[in-house]
């Protein structure tokens, strides 16, 4: 059972909350999926993307959820290009996009489509209205959830200016 106020929820107390049927809406990504279809929930689970103030202005958040490279200083060079040949190919990412569905840009994986959970976002997903989530140059995904939530919470949009700066600042003057 959650804790009482939103500061006080684990993330595995907001799945279960969301689906169980006792939270409306859960803010979140695809890799949650897996998670919230464990708990056998009773509903349809769907996606949508961040609305915009006009139609078709939509805006979803995406990454490379699978980013692979080679150490310049590997003694196994051939066999891990073959590996990265390997993960780059249709029957691979089928595999990749059949565990929670999340778009895929090789082409020849079959994807579900629109009316699929993550439909909402897939259809957005390598196209203008698509955000690339840079939190790996972030210190603190923590911070950054905090802060967003608390404007949530208030509204206060000035408020939400100096926190944000007052968290990207220090990353801005160190690159």
């Amino acid at each position: 059972m959650p804790k009482k106020g939103w500061r006080g929820a684990s993330y595995n107390d907001a799945v279960v909350s969301f689906a169980t049927g006792k939270s409306l809406i859960m803010p979140n990504g695809s890799w949650a999926l897996p998670m919230i279809n464990q708990q056998k929930p009773k509903f349809k689970v769907r996606t949508f993307a961040f609305p915009a103030a006009k139609p078709n202005h939509e805006m979803t958040v995406g990454s490379g959820d699978l980013a692979l490279s080679i150490s310049s200083k590997t003694k196994h060079r051939k066999a891990a290009e073959k590996f990265v040949a390997y993960m780059t190919t249709p029957a691979a990412m089928q595999k990749y996009y059949n565990v929670d569905g999340s778009p895929v840009a090789v082409k020849g994986v079959k994807q579900k489509g629109p009316d699929s959970q993550l439909g909402g976002l897939a259809q957005l997903a390598f196209t203008k209205h698509d955000m690339v989530w840079l939190a790996q140059d972030w210190t603190s995904e923590n911070d950054f959830f905090n802060l967003t939530a608390s404007y949530l919470m208030t509204g206060n949009k000035q408020q939400m200016v100096n926190d944000m700066n007052t968290f990207f600042n220090p990353m801005k003057a160190s690159n």
